[in-house]
């Protein structure tokens, strides 16, 4: 049974094959997901039809998927991906390999947690996206916000203090050809000034101390009137807050030590910045209508900085380094494991190799350019004591999630 307009393809598009799905096990899986899913994935040449023509394609497809259902299991996936890709392609229909990744990254992504999708979801290369998020969302500082606002009110607030983390750190200084070269030298250079400032055990107490002085000394009372080409303009808070940090900048004597020019730089960087100068504003909009606003806002200040200039154990960088590379290191070919560990690597005859302890630790130790060399004795060293808490805390989470 054919749809009325819509022509049957004589070939059916080559989706290709599915390498980290070839095993018995995932392919009965594979076999399952197509047939449940074909609607999803085929979606785009259905949303194309209506009415009774959409009626019959669906007829059609379920038939076609009905007859080819019961052999999926024994086949490859490229012999399953050309099956189902056939038997849908004589009502009309296709689908491209794009399409079918993205519906098979998204059900695995939003239903990993379900028994039947784990094997697929630990198998693919999308197996640590949820430990990614998680460490995006310790990097933005959100349990940090949440100590700070409590509140479910205060939203804005802790939208304001992400924004000022991401400003002030290293990972958002880019560095692709889409960014002008000057624009991540300054970038560049105020985490660097940040940084030095919180080098010392306070610095972080003092820079939130001097930070909000300066802000608080420049917080707009009141909206003033302006004229401008003989009518009268209303300022905004806003604009206002603006022309008193620039005035405030200026009127700071001149300090050729280090620290002050660091302060300044920053300072500089707030008042001509709009991305840093309209988060701090929000925040001093917080301090003035908050009871003992500015002990609060030199509290949250403090924390930030704190968060900022933390510099991570070696426990946190091999915990990153494997939540970040985790598929990458398993099921290699014997040519990727030898480019991997180089001298390290020994002979084997397996097909595919997935690193063991000491040779994960070898590539972070390369990767990392750590300064003390890992020692890899009978004993437990601290660094494998800390690596082993690393992977024991991300196989944890990653079966959690």
């Amino acid at each position: 049974m054919t749809t009325r307009n819509a022509q049957p393809s004589e070939q059916p598009n080559s989706l290709g094959s599915i390498d980290w799905l070839e095993t018995p096990e995932l392919r009965r899986w594979l076999g399952t997901w197509l047939v449940r899913h074909a609607p999803l994935i085929f979606g785009k040449s259905l949303r194309k039809l209506a009415g009774r023509e959409w009626s019959n394609a669906y007829g059609s497809m379920s038939d076609g998927l009905a007859a080819v259902a019961r052999f999926l299991p024994y086949l490859t996936t490229a012999e399953q991906l050309m099956a189902v890709s056939g038997a849908v392609a004589k009502c009309g229909l296709n689908t491209s390999r794009e399409d079918l990744l993205d519906e098979l990254h998204y059900s695995l992504t939003h239903g990993g947690n379900a028994p039947e999708n784990r094997a697929a979801l630990d198998a693919s290369p999308w197996c640590n996206d949820s430990v990614l998020h998680e460490q995006m969302l310790e990097w933005m500082g959100t349990k940090l916000m949440i100590k700070l606002f409590p509140s479910s009110s205060d939203s804005e607030q802790k939208r304001a203090c992400q924004q000022i983390i991401c400003q002030l750190s290293a990972v958002n200084i880019s560095r692709g050809p889409s960014q002008a070269k000057r624009e991540s030298r300054e970038q560049l250079a105020l985490f660097l000034a940040v940084r030095g400032m919180l080098a010392s055990d306070d610095g972080a107490k003092q820079l939130a101390v001097s930070l909000t002085a300066f802000l608080r000394a420049a917080s707009p009372q009141q909206t003033q009137p302006i004229k401008f080409a003989g009518r009268t303009h209303i300022s905004t808070p806003a604009d206002l807050f603006h022309s008193n940090l620039k005035a405030a900048l200026e009127s700071q004597p001149v300090d050729r030590s280090k620290a002050a020019r660091a302060q300044r730089r920053l300072l500089h960087a707030i008042v001509n910045q709009d991305e840093l100068r309209l988060p701090m504003f929000r925040l001093v909009e917080d301090a003035m209508h908050r009871k003992k606003g500015w002990v609060h806002l030199r509290n949250v200040f403090t924390a930030i900085f704190k968060h900022v200039g933390h510099k991570p154990s070696d426990e946190e960088q091999f915990r990153d380094f494997e939540r970040a590379n985790y598929p990458w290191m398993r099921n290699l070919t014997p040519a990727q494991y030898k480019r991997l560990l180089g001298e390290y690597a020994h002979h084997t005859d397996k097909r595919t190799i997935t690193l063991t302890k000491k040779e994960r630790m070898i590539v972070a130790e390369r990767y990392l350019k750590l300064k003390k060399p890992m020692q890899f004795n009978e004993g437990k060293s601290s660094s494998e004591v800390l690596y082993g808490r690393a992977m024991r805390a991300v196989e944890n989470k990653m079966r959690s999630s």
